[in-house]
């Protein structure tokens, strides 16, 4: 069975859970991101973005593409998929699920719910601009050596958070997307082990 089968079936017996312990005074509102894995022969690295300083929030931070559940999307997944062709110009066709990791929520007042799928990637990635700075990859074998995962204190609403930091060629993968690819590396464990 292939590691991208085996991902599937631990994705689809796992119990979802709630990644943080954040409670906020006010309800927070249902978003979706698609974290996307990519073939690199041998590996698989995953997409990420930087936002731009013109969005609303989350400036210049590295997060997957995603957004806002519209009244229009029939599902969380549909959400994740359309803001991925808004944010960053890869169609659907070239999206195929995987299955869905624990939801984060955010102090900035979302909810947030990543799902894992495959991308062929387009000859040319089409960003937003007014959203989306860069676009860029890391690989796994990266991502699971221990020496560029660390953990920083963050406090929100009076309480003291660990926070996962990764790194990657000077660049810090923080917060929510943290938190997500946390729980991604651990099911990646479980199922290629």
């Amino acid at each position: 069975m292939s590691p991208l089968s085996r991902l599937t079936q631990v994705l689809k017996t796992r119990p979802k859970k709630q990644l943080n312990d954040l409670t906020l005074p006010f309800a927070p509102q249902p978003s979706a991101v698609l974290v996307p894995l990519a073939s690199d022969g041998d590996d698989f690295s995953i997409l990420l973005t930087k936002r731009t300083e013109q969005v609303a929030t989350h400036k210049g931070q590295i997060c997957f593409p995603g957004g806002v559940c519209d009244k229009n999307d029939d599902s969380l997944w549909l959400t994740a998929v359309r803001e991925t062709g808004e944010e960053i110009g890869v169609e659907p066709e070239r999206i195929t699920k995987v299955g869905e990791l624990g939801t984060v929520v955010t102090p900035t007042g979302f909810v947030i719910h990543p799902f894992v799928a495959t991308i062929t990637r387009p000859e040319v990635f089409r960003p937003n601009p007014e959203e989306i700075e860069e676009i860029f990859f890391v690989p796994l074998s990266h991502l699971t050596d221990p020496k560029n995962l660390s953990f920083a204190t963050r406090t929100w609403f009076g309480r003291d958070y660990q926070d996962p930091v990764f790194t990657f060629k000077g660049r810090e993968i923080w917060g929510a997307t943290g938190r997500i690819l946390v729980d991604f590396l651990e099911v990646w464990r479980s199922a290629t082990a």
